[in-house]
Order: C-alpha cells, then sequence, then structure tokens
C-alpha cells in the first residue's frame, strides 16, 4: 500500500486490512444478504512494471 508521502510494507497492510475494513463490509453485506462478510482474497502487485498489467474496477453487480 503506498501514498503520495509513505509506503506500508505488506506486513503491516495485512495487520491493518481487517480492522479497518472489515466490520463495515460485515455490516453490509449482512444488510444485502444476511451472511457475514470474510476476507478471501488480497489482490498484491509488487515491483511490477508499468503496462504489464491492468487491474478493472467495476462499481456495478456482474454475476450475482
Amino acid at each position: 500500500m503506498s501514498g503520495s508521502s509513505s509506503t506500508v510494507s505488506p506486513s503491516r497492510m495485512h495487520g491493518r486490512t481487517p480492522p479497518n475494513s472489515l466490520p463495515l463490509e460485515d455490516a453490509r453485506a449482512y444488510a444485502a444478504y444476511g451472511q457475514n462478510s470474510q476476507i478471501g482474497k488480497i489482490l498484491e502487485i509488487h515491483q511490477e512494471n508499468p503496462g504489464r498489467i491492468h487491474v478493472v474496477l467495476v462499481r456495478q453487480s456482474v454475476g450475482f
């Protein structure tokens, strides 16, 4: 995880993800689907050359 002024190590990032995002996502998933959420996938990209990969984020339901 990096920003304009700092870089966070992967181990620190993994430690921050569940307590920061999971409670909010869990509440949203329970309200929407009646079941709790869990962290099943984390995408990590380390030192990839520009132009070699593309990540597409879609802001609509596609498939479920």
